[in-house]
């Protein structure tokens, strides 16, 4: 074909892609760079929406193959059957419709298709929008359960595969193949299942010493039942597999050197050595060892083929060093057996080495070509490797990076007809394992669990075991995940080292940083005892979560005056207490605060009302006292017992501290009529004066029962300070067990502003 007619294909199908473009289905363009996908899913059965639909979008190229340089995106229909992707990057799509397994419904791709490769793609336009909506048609199961023939007992991990097929047994790939593993029980079921032709297969795991099979003991896939899925019934497809055999075996070259890659195929044969149709055909590869080996072939006569990977200069031979099919040995593979297999590779006949050269992985050589003074000319390039340009009848040959086995070229002399062959065998080397890690700084407060993970390779193959300079950490498949508890801040911190060892010399290794923030201690509220009326004890209970700190505390009394904590504490938490003495009545703020060995402090106050009387100045002597009466908006959550309650709240106090008495007298009453709630004084305790606001507290009866204690701040507005609005606070609790039955402030420290203005009303301080 001439260049005009090659760029007039090119040009062909250029406008043939273009053309399936743009019949793809699209929509409005705006300004963004994200596009959305949205639809509804129904039930063909009954037409209603489909709710909890796994709809997946899979990025795909305009051949229809996966795009891995977008992500997968995973929604899920509402309860109505509707969902939306949006911020979805433009490109094209395929999607897939996977119903809940109760419902009956068919897995189905976009325009009722039923495979990946056969379904239609979707084109998401920048800023656009699809509408996609599917109806799912109903489905077949097919269930059952698989023992294991040595032993009887359920069989549990096989894979269980549903291959589509025509009529005439031939794959159908208009519909998805199916997979799914037996349960613990030896149970399978496989729901949505496309209506159809179906044949399937049995693979046992590894260790199990068990055959693959085909429903119905049929030991190859031309021999196979085929079975019929119907809609809305359940296929039963039990299996009892059989014991397998094993085989296994080592492939090198005559220099004794492993042979990776190399194709083992197993031909089940007759007695007179021709193919038994009645039994697959299995493949396995040698690994960077050399090795191979299968568990769960069906007893019986064999052929062993060995193929070396293309562009290696090794023939292709059969078990017991034969060369032909005809002529290969037939091999008795028997149930409860493990039989070996192995094989040297002998360099082809056409490659008989006239210069034979080793050399190590990754490992330049030079190789002298001619002694004489001849010219090379027609040099081969080699499979695996490179060369350099002829210097003096010397070329220095590279292996590709990580490459070990054989390989070679070939040159003619000046002359130009006599062929010399060069063959060259790469011996292996241990490379480091590879591993990096997701964070460089991984930043956590103390107490808390530090975590990193990263990835780790190694292209020996080699088993690798990954370990950390602290904490602990686990493997997967080519990743790691790092966790280590931290329980002291900042002293926890330090750099994090992962290892990647391979068991062969070589360690691969990462670092991050670990930051570990210290975290302030935490009090409890403060609590009080008071054996003497100006005398008091205080504690409180701390916690920090650096389990290696140490506290000190300092309590102020409100007085001017402070004390050192008494410190007990284990493990990062404690108490403290202190006791105080005050050289007079009042209401004192009272703070405890806590400080680690860190410099991280906590803090808690209380407000200590002393008992007895705030003596007056000598000039006021019979004239401090307070009055209130009035209303206000007691609002639900007040009232503790029945918290949807609300309505008017009615008081009246009078308090007062008479010459030369260590107590108050006074009465006060407090009245809820929503809760038919009546409070009476029966005895003050403490009152306290100071400027606008006037503290008391003492006992009463609710509706007749005694039992009750009360506390109450009272805010004259007008006096200074005041800010011109009369509030109070109310607090009402049973002594026995200290439970609340009213608190217009609920949830307040007593110590709290009073916030609740008087509706009606005034509260005067004389």
């Amino acid at each position: 074909m001439n260049e005009l007619g090659k760029l007039g294909k090119a040009i062909a199908l250029l406008v043939s892609i273009s053309l399936m473009l743009a019949m793809l289905p699209t929509v409005s363009f705006g300004t963004t760079t994200s596009g959305i996908i949205s639809g509804h899913v129904t039930s063909e059965v009954t037409g209603e929406g489909v709710s909890k639909v796994k709809v997946t979008l899979y990025p795909v190229n305009a051949d229809g193959s996966n795009d891995y340089c977008r992500a997968k995106i995973y929604v899920y229909t509402n309860s109505s059957g509707y969902y939306e992707s949006t911020n979805t990057a433009p490109g094209l799509y395929k999607i897939r419709f996977t119903p809940p397994s109760t419902t009956g419904l068919q897995i189905e791709y976009f325009n009722d298709k039923k495979a990946f490769e056969t379904s239609d793609m979707v084109n998401v336009p920048s800023g656009g929008s699809v509408v996609i909506d599917e109806a799912l048609e109903q489905a077949g199961t097919v269930s059952g359960h698989v023992t294991n023939g040595i032993t009887g007992n359920p069989s549990a991990g096989v894979k269980v595969t549903l291959y589509p097929v025509y009529s005439n047994g031939k794959p159908d790939y208009s519909r998805d193949r199916i997979y799914l593993y037996t349960d613990s029980n030896g149970n399978f079921k496989a729901t949505y299942i496309v209506p159809g032709l179906y044949k399937i297969r049995y693979t046992p795991p590894d260790g199990t010493h068990l055959q693959i099979e085909y429903f119905n003991d049929k030991k190859s896939w031309d021999f196979a039942d085929i079975i019929t899925v119907l809609p809305a019934e359940t296929f039963i497809a039990d299996e009892v597999l059989e014991e397998g055999a094993t085989l296994f075996g080592h492939v090198q070259c005559a220099a004794g050197n492993p042979i990776k890659d190399v194709k083992v195929t197993i031909y089940p044969v007759t007695g007179s050595g021709v193919r038994d149709l009645g039994r697959d055909r299995i493949y396995a590869y040698t690994d960077a060892s050399g090795n191979y080996r299968i568990e769960y072939l069906v007893p019986g006569l064999y052929k062993i083929m060995f193929t070396p990977k293309e562009g290696t200069p090794l023939q292709q031979e059969y078990f017991d060093n034969k060369t032909t099919f005809s002529d290969a040995t037939i091999l008795t593979i028997g149930a409860e057996e493990e039989t070996e297999a192995s094989a040297v590779l002998e360099l082809t006949s056409c490659d008989r080495p006239g210069i034979y050269v080793e050399t190590d992985e990754d490992t330049p050589v030079e190789i002298t070509l001619l002694e004489s003074s001849a010219t090379v000319c027609n040099i081969t390039n080699p499979s695996h490797g490179s060369l350099s340009d002829v210097v003096n009848n010397k070329v220095i040959y590279t292996p590709d990076p990580n490459y070990s086995g054989p390989d070679g070229f070939t040159f003619k002399t000046s002359n130009c007809s006599d062929v010399k062959t060069v063959a060259i065998n790469v011996r292996p080397a241990n490379d480091l394992p590879e591993i990096n890690v997701a964070m460089p700084t991984v930043f956590v407060n103390e107490g808390q669990e530090a975590t990193n993970t990263g990835r780790w390779s190694d292209i020996d193959g080699d088993d690798v075991s990954i370990g950390a300079s602290i904490g602990s950490v686990t493997k997967s498949v080519n990743r790691w995940n790092w966790s280590y508890l931290a329980v002291d801040g900042p002293d926890s911190s330090q750099g994090v080292t992962l290892t990647a060892d391979d068991g062969n010399g070589g360690i691969g290794s990462a670092s991050f940083e670990l930051i570990v923030n210290n975290v302030a201690p935490t009090i409890s509220s403060i609590t009080t005892t008071s054996a003497a009326r100006l005398s008091i004890d205080v504690s409180a209970n701390f916690s920090d979560p650096g389990i290696l700190d140490t506290h000190t505390g300092i309590w102020e009394w409100g007085d001017g005056t402070t004390s050192t904590a008494t410190i007990a504490e284990a493990n990062g938490s404690g108490s403290a207490t202190g006791s105080h003495t005050y050289s007079s009545p009042g209401s004192y703020t009272i703070t405890l605060t806590i400080a680690d060995k860190d410099g991280g402090v906590g803090e808690a106050s209380i407000q200590y009302v002393t008992p007895g009387c705030t003596p007056p100045p000598p000039s006021d002597e019979g004239k401090r006292f307070v009055t209130g009466g009035g209303w206000f908006n007691s609002l639900p959550g007040m009232y503790m017992p029945d918290k949807s309650l609300k309505g008017k709240l009615s008081f009246g106090f009078v308090a007062k501290c008479l010459p030369k008495s260590k107590t108050p007298e006074g009465e006060a009453e407090i009245q809820f009529r929503a809760a038919d709630m009546n409070f009476h004084s029966t005895k003050y305790k403490s009152l306290v004066i100071e400027g606008e606001r006037a503290v008391f507290e003492g006992e009463g009866k609710i509706n007749g029962e005694n039992g009750y204690a009360f506390y109450i701040v009272a805010i004259d507005g007008q006096k200074a300070g005041g800010g011109g609005t009369d509030k109070i606070r109310i607090r009402i609790w049973k002594k026995s067990d200290r439970k609340i039955v009213y608190d217009n402030m609920p949830g307040k420290a007593l110590s709290a502003e009073p916030k609740v203005a008087l509706v009606g009303g005034s509260i005067v301080i004389h």
